[in-house]
């Protein structure tokens, strides 16, 4: 049967070498026709694209800010050593009359426009906080401006800092606008002003806006990086021009491809999948480094039947590399929450899928089609091999319980770093703590009333005096619980503001004609619109959560989820949306994803190894030194406080899938050796000093590839790279080293045939 298995593969490799002008031809037209469309690839910069839009909390989520706004607030900061002054005020009312005259904003609200409720002599009055028309110039003026402001927490803290530093000006952008459009515009029009203050942006929209922009920025910055450092590797590697040219170019087509498929398909590039191209670049070259290692050692004449040998005996091995690495990014597909890490999964498979095929039938045919031989200046017996893996093999061989033992307590060492790791899932932990926007988000949180909006639904007879009572009873809760809870604004507030105007107290009116009369007054309000329904039947309260630790805001969705469930009645009905319940379910995605995936992963990279060499105790020898790297990388993590998000959270699965492959090519050529000079130290010996070779080529050039994501201003990416790099390292450092001495210990004696 195993004859009949090289017999095929050789009938294979035969066929691929007499075709190889027809897969030139083939493999050029694709790239063309790709890469084409590759150049209209558009950026999905929002998070919250990263959950199915099918999500009820997703769907909630956008059904409130399409009716009634909030979840796409611009802010605009006006820093100053005092904003209660004729200059900032007069440039505040500049800055609202334009953005009320720019196209796609719904609302705007400021200092000089914000809703004022008070007593009169008449009654009511409902109006503006200042006349904009009249602003205060006078010191005194001023001075009651301030008094006022700071009597009413409906202004201080919303509109005012209360340092009297900052003023902020909120604009809505209109549910059907493009936000990221509209933010550009914004600033654009905003720095063209020329103000005297200094300005800060701040919201998500803005957000978007500049992760859109790094997004691009890091594309085109880190895809020149990477391939320099691979060309560098490559050419140290082979010391020839066709070990640079050849992997280079497959992985080049193979990124094409993908990226191409991708717009074909209707997606978009968003904060993970952007990382594809540069995961294409560093691990695309292993399976053309292994065959083209492959054929340095074995073709000497480079006749036909040669090449097809040659090719038919390193197929099996970059096979089993190759679906371990694809079940790897798999593993997202069937078993992660998010959209876009199914995504990323999905594409990065198809990608690595092209990368083998081309390493297996384009190399080969560009090979026997432009004679493209070996350089002169090759020797298998390169320096690495001479000075540095053949004695350590020995040293391995005579020492594999010591190695063992180091490996263990090394391991051991790293992994009480892991319960020290922490969670990050925010749009502004993104972005570098120096970057403006971020700067600015935390100037929100720190002076105002943060970016994060919640939104509190209810569903019944809005001007019934219990609903309202429930309502305001709810506001009381929210801000009971979390001391981020700010800005907390309803119908049910402003009819309690109403009711204390007439000297009746500031609470909700037992009577519901009473409640009706208050209700006209307020009739026709702009501030209406976003706090209640046309048809009077549904409600909301709107507030803001000014922090952005992760545990406080999982706490407070968490108690506002149970709190809606318990108050829920026949009449009324209480939902909870907002970012920190979006947050919260990112989070716990991610960690659902991590565990599922990984177990996963684990379970189909032993399957795969197992059935493949038929034994169970390979798969398991397989995937030791991948969990040991898994729990050394996980521990650095937390000692380095590298937190777990929406990017670090593929560190696992793609470390099993890339790592999984050193140890495939371990235990293929140990067999192979073993069989050949049926001696176990040979085998070993020569077992490192060929995969050795390759494996240390492939970790540097993958590492050092992951290694260039250091470079990109997002910080989820940073990080990614880092520990990748780091992974790749010790994934391929256990592959020589404890995984031979797992052989030896486990094979002693033995010979596998």
């Amino acid at each position: 049967m195993a004859k009949n298995a090289k017999n095929l593969l050789i009938a294979l490799s035969k066929t691929v070498v007499k075709l190889r002008v027809w897969i030139i031809l083939s493999v050029t037209i694709i790239t063309i026709i790709l890469g084409y469309f590759s150049t209209k690839i558009k950026i999905e910069p929002d998070i919250l694209k990263s959950l199915p839009q099918s999500d009820t909390l997703v769907k909630l989520y956008d059904y409130v800010g399409n009716k009634y706004g909030g979840n796409n607030s611009c802010i605009i900061i006006l820093q100053s050593k005092n904003v209660f002054s004729p200059q900032v005020l007069k440039d505040v009312r500049t800055i609202t009359d334009t953005l009320e005259n720019m196209q796609g904003i719904s609302s705007v609200t400021s200092l000089t426009n914000i809703i004022d409720i008070r007593s009169s002599q008449w009654g009511i009055e409902i109006g503006k906080l200042v006349d904009e028309y009249n602003l205060p110039t006078t010191k005194q003026q001023l001075d009651s401006l301030k008094q006022r402001v700071f009597s009413d927490d409906l202004y201080r803290g919303v509109v005012v800092s209360t340092d009297t530093t900052a003023t902020a000006i909120i604009a809505q952008i209109a549910s059907d606008k493009d936000r990221i459009k509209i933010a550009s515009a914004i600033r654009k029009k905003i720095k063209s002003l020329n103000l005297h203050e200094k300005v800060y942006f701040a919201g998500l929209p803005f957000m978007m806006q500049d992760t859109n922009t790094l997004i691009i920025k890091d594309l085109s910055k880190l895809i020149p990086i990477v391939t320099l450092i691979i060309i560098v590797l490559l050419y140290l590697g082979f010391r020839s021009i066709r070990g640079v040219v050849l992997p280079l170019l497959t992985v080049g087509i193979s990124t094409i491809w993908t990226i191409g498929l991708i717009y074909l398909t209707g997606n978009k590039l968003d904060i993970i999948s952007d990382i594809i191209p540069v995961i294409l670049l560093a691990l695309g070259t292993a399976y053309s480094i292994h065959v083209l290692n492959r054929f340095n050692e074995q073709v000497k004449n480079y006749t036909e039947q040669e090449l097809a040998e040659a090719l038919a005996g390193i197929i099996p091995p970059v096979f089993m590399a190759y679906l371990t690495t694809a079940f790897g990014f798999i593993s997202f597909v069937f078993k992660s929450y998010l959209t876009s890490i199914k995504l990323f999964g999905i594409f990065s498979a198809i990608g690595i899928t092209f990368a083998f095929i081309l390493a297996v039938i384009f190399i080969p045919a560009m090979i026997a089609t432009f004679h493209i031989k070996r350089s002169s200046q090759y020797k298998p017996e390169t320096r690495l091999v001479q000075k540095f893996l053949e004695p350590f093999a020995q040293k391995i061989y005579n020492h594999p319980r010591l190695t063992i033992a180091i490996w263990t307590i090394a391991t051991l060492i790293f992994a009480f770093g892991i319960p020290k790791i922490q969670r990050k899932v925010d749009m502004v932990s993104y972005f570098k703590k120096s970057s403006p926007i971020r700067v600015s988000q935390e100037i929100v949180d720190k002076k105002f009333s943060g970016v994060s909006p919640i939104t509190i639904v209810f569903k019944g007879d809005v001007q019934d005096p219990e609903f309202l009572k429930l309502m305001d009873s709810t506001e009381q809760y929210m801000k009971s619980i979390s001391p981020y809870v700010k800005n907390v604004l309803s119908v049910a507030d402003l009819i309690k503001r109403m009711n204390n105007a007439m000297g009746e107290g500031y609470k909700i009116p037992d009577d519901r004609a009473k409640i009706e009369q208050l209700w006209f007054l307020l009739d026709g309000q702009e501030v209406m619109d976003r706090l209640v329904s046309p048809d009077l039947d549904e409600a909301v309260i709107q507030a803001q959560f000014a922090s952005l630790d992760t545990k406080a805001s999982n706490d407070f969705a968490r108690k506002m989820e149970k709190y809606a469930k318990q108050h829920s009645t026949k009449d009324i009905k209480i939902a909870v949306t907002g970012l920190p319940s979006i947050y919260r379910k990112l989070d716990s995605s991610i960690i659902l994803s991590q565990y599922s995936s990984l177990v996963l992963a684990i379970i189909l990279m032993i399957a795969i190894i197992s059935l493949v060499m038929w034994s169970f105790k390979d798969g398991l020898m397989a995937i030791t030194p991948l969990l040991l790297t898994l729990l050394t990388s996980y521990g650095l993590m937390g000692y380095v406080h590298i937190p777990l998000s929406v990017s670090t959270v593929l560190i696992a699965s793609v470390t099993m899938g890339v790592g999984i492959d050193y140890s495939i090519h371990i235990l293929s050529h140990y067999r192979e050796f073993l069989a050949k000079y049926q001696n176990p130290e040979k085998a070993i010996i020569e077992t490192i000093r060929i995969s050795g070779n390759a494996i240390v080529i492939n970790v540097l050039s993958v590492a050092l590839g992951f290694f260039t994501l250091i470079f990109s201003a997002l910080v989820p990416i940073k990080n990614f790279g880092l520990m990748m790099s780091f992974s790749m390292i010790i994934s391929g450092l256990a592959a020589i080293t404890l995984l031979p001495a797992l052989i030896i210990i486990f094979n002693k004696n033995q010979n596998l045939k």
